[in-house]
């Protein structure tokens, strides 16, 4: 999993405990698929102002399901009403060095004066029969979705109009797990959601213990019936003789089932467009070889020893498959006569920095036309 390695590149220096940028650009040069990522680190809109005005995004790929079982992938996404606003580095340097709690401030703040902080909630829907349309995984959290293919429909809005009275109680305590859902949404097959059910929950549980849903801060607001209790720091109190389910003594009822999708979670999320594009490099290579080397090989010297060294030299290796004729139809003494049937073949490592492997072949019609004109 490359998740831990990036929390520690992204940590400061084990060593020194410094916050050291080499780290960073050390571990995603590795990673390309890092650079969507770094368009929004390195761009010149700056950093959020403040917590009022930034966008919220549900990073993920989520599910959403009715109740005929009917599924289709969602994203999720917060627009303040106030708009979007940014500091720039040396605005950021002022503020931040001035209040280093100036973003919790602001908020505190402006929900105390009544100036309640509003978001509107906006979803985008993809049908997932339409996933291998695109030419990127609309299930990869490091890719967004186009808005003018799946333009972003409001649902609803979130506002916050109360200010907690203990920091550490509701706040600190907080338990965020992807696990936790409600009916009518469900999850993705993409594996690092899939991760994150289960690490998140195992987190929390390390953190705050194993009853930390029964906190305030982390329990149901709704009227729920469960066993899930005793173990380390349960604060529950229960006098009933039936902790179990189910019970003829105890009058609780199944809870209303809800449809899940029925799609199996292979975690396979290999696109066949990689294959596409390897196959379309292979032919592309082909063609542009086709000529250049042919002329190499035949062309400058009828005995095709300048034109073994010349491939040689450029960097080409050839790498004689054996075979009927095979050895030296590849750089045998050149006679003019017809060759038989059997297609030549070369498998040849181009010995540059990408060590691209290059699969040509040479048919016969190249091979008696070359002939004919150096006969």
């Amino acid at each position: 999993m490359k998740f831990p390695d990036m929390v520690h590149a992204l940590k400061p220096n084990p060593k020194s405990h410094i916050q050291e940028n080499w780290r960073i650009l050390d571990f995603f040069s590795h990673h390309p698929e890092s650079l969507h990522m770094f368009t929004f680190l390195f761009d010149d809109i700056g950093i959020p102002q403040d917590y009022r005005h930034m966008d919220g995004s549900g990073v993920h790929t989520y599910t959403l399901i009715d109740k005929a079982g009917k599924a289709h992938y969602v994203k999720f996404h917060w627009k303040p009403t106030c708009g979007v606003k940014n500091l720039l580095e040396d605005e950021a340097i002022t503020v931040g060095g001035a209040n280093h709690s100036h973003a919790t401030q602001d908020l505190y703040d402006s929900i105390a004066a009544g100036n309640y902080p509003e978001w509107k909630v906006f979803i985008q829907v993809m049908d997932p029969a339409d996933e291998d349309r695109f030419d990127f995984d609309p299930l990869d959290v490091t890719k967004t979705w186009p808005e003018d293919i799946l333009p972003l429909q409001p649902v609803g809005r979130m506002v916050l109009s109360k200010n907690i009275d203990n920091f550490f109680a509701e706040n600190e305590q907080l338990a965020f797990c992807p696990s936790v859902i409600v009916p009518g949404i469900y999850y993705s097959d993409y594996k690092l959601l899939q991760t994150r059910i289960f690490s998140y929950s195992d987190t929390q549980k390390h953190r705050l213990g194993p009853n930390y849903l029964q906190l305030p801060a982390n329990a149901p607001k709704c009227v729920h019936h469960n066993n899930h209790h005793e173990g380390f720091m349960n604060f529950m109190h229960r006098d009933e003789e039936v902790n179990y389910f189910p019970s003829r003594f105890d009058p609780a009822r199944h809870a209303e089932k809800y449809p899940i999708p029925t799609a199996i979670c292979s975690g396979k999320r290999d696109k066949i467009w990689f294959l596409c594009v390897w196959v379309m490099l292979i032919i592309i290579s082909l063609w542009f070889l086709n000529y250049c080397i042919v002329t190499v090989h035949y062309c400058i010297d009828p005995l095709h020893q300048t034109g073994k060294n010349a491939l040689l030299n450029a960097g080409l290796r050839p790498c004689l498959i054996q075979g009927p004729n095979m050895r030296s139809a590849a750089f045998g003494s050149h006679t003019g006569r017809r060759r038989d049937s059997h297609p030549l073949i070369f498998l040849l490592f181009y010995t540059n920095t990408h060590n691209m492997l290059i699969i040509f072949r040479l048919h016969n019609n190249h091979n008696n036309r070359l002939c004919a004109a150096t006969g």
